[in-house]
């Protein structure tokens, strides 16, 4: 039997949406900044210049990211209606496409014509709001200017449990095994950032909100987003207060894209 890589089935795909009736993006934006500088937040010692800098820095790489997880989502939704059509029925290339979203996002696969096996895809591949992301990006790098982000491209304290996966913490307890990811850049962090909480199960009440929020005509907000955060730190409730402070103080609500 022949198989094919990820990779090899995604490209064919791109090159087979011309033949559908759904565009269907690819499920990784190719669109990927390697080689951005990263500016020196450590030597800016005006505070308020510093965080013009890192939020001017950010917010594109995090629109970018969100753009492409609407473009997933749209497909999705038009998926789901196509599916509530009478004697309807997927294409191959929409099923297979389908069965990796699904698989990238852990999800359940949808084998059978049915729309509501797609509730729980619509729940995970949703934008996760700027706000949000920026704050915690400026909280866990220390605006950028951590040991982790400046040598890892890592903003957001994220974990690996493979040797030599990233950085060993100078501070971490006898016993522990887990590295801080290195990033080939930090739009990859980004990326790895959103995927785990849209996927990752201790982040489950975020996704739920942001659910809620939607079924009521409202767009999803940062502070509504961010009580589903108090398992992102041990310090529970007085971290998500500390992200809603930032968000309102900063007023990082004016990065939201409105979607």
């Amino acid at each position: 039997m022949i198989r094919f890589s990820l990779l090899t089935v995604l490209l064919f795909l791109v090159s087979c949406q011309k033949y559908d009736d759904i565009f269907l993006p690819p499920l990784i934006d190719p669109v990927v900044r390697l080689h951005t500088p990263l500016p020196d937040f450590g030597a800016i010692p005006d505070v308020a210049l510093k965080k013009q800098t890192f939020f001017e820095f950010m917010a594109p790489i995090v629109e970018q990211e969100n753009l492409h997880i609407l473009k997933l989502r749209t497909a999705l939704l038009q998926l789901q209606k196509k599916m509530m059509q009478p004697n309807s029925r997927l294409s191959r290339y929409q099923q297979l496409w389908l069965n990796n979203i699904a698989r990238k996002y852990e999800s359940k696969f949808c084998q059978v014509l049915d729309p509501a096996c797609l509730d729980d895809l619509l729940l995970r591949v949703d934008k996760i709001p700027a706000s949000l992301v920026l704050a915690q990006a400026a909280n866990e790098s220390a605006w950028g200017t951590s040991r982790f982000a400046r040598r890892g491209n890592n903003f957001f304290g994220q974990w690996c449990f493979v040797r030599g996966c990233g950085m060993v913490p100078s501070q971490r307890d006898e016993g522990f095994v887990h590295e801080v990811k290195v990033f080939k850049s930090v739009d990859y962090s980004v990326r790895a950032y959103l995927l785990n909480l849209n996927t990752n199960p201790a982040y489950k009440k975020l996704r739920k909100i942001r659910r809620q929020l939607r079924e009521n005509s409202n767009i999803p907000d940062g502070t509504s987003l961010a009580v589903g955060l108090s398992n992102y730190s041990q310090r529970g409730q007085a971290y998500v207060q500390e992200i809603i402070h930032m968000i309102e103080y900063n007023n990082l609500k004016d990065y939201e894209i409105a979607i």
